[in-house]
């Protein structure tokens, strides 16, 4: 049987989570804005199943730390995996358009 993970979200990814809802909120709609916060949170919960079937992020990731993703729509959902604990740490979310140079270092 499959090993199931736990999910955890950093603060930063959460408040990340609700300046995106915000912003759709602002620039279409309340209904558009809760279908991106349930298709966001439905991607995260999906990574409790394979987390690893998701590409590395190359620009983030180091020597002692792997970082991935897996899109929902326009939206980049950057995770981390502790295996020895199979716990996923959801660490950012952002737009595609948003320079992931950036983050270098942030979560490190």
């Amino acid at each position: 049987m499959a090993e199931v993970y736990q999910i955890n979200v950093s603060p930063r990814a959460l408040e990340k989570l609700e300046e995106i809802v915000f912003y759709v909120q602002e620039n279409a709609s309340k209904q558009t804005a809760e279908k991106v916060r349930k298709g966001i949170v439905e991607a995260i919960k999906s990574l409790a199943k394979m987390p690893t079937a998701h590409p590395l992020v190359p620009e983030l990731s180091t020597e002692l730390v792997a970082f991935r993703r897996i899109m929902k729509w326009s939206y980049r959902i950057i995770y981390t995996i502790k295996e020895n604990e199979l716990t996923v740490i959801v660490v950012e979310i952002n737009h595609e358009k948003e320079d992931l140079e950036k983050l270098k270092g942030v979560f490190s």
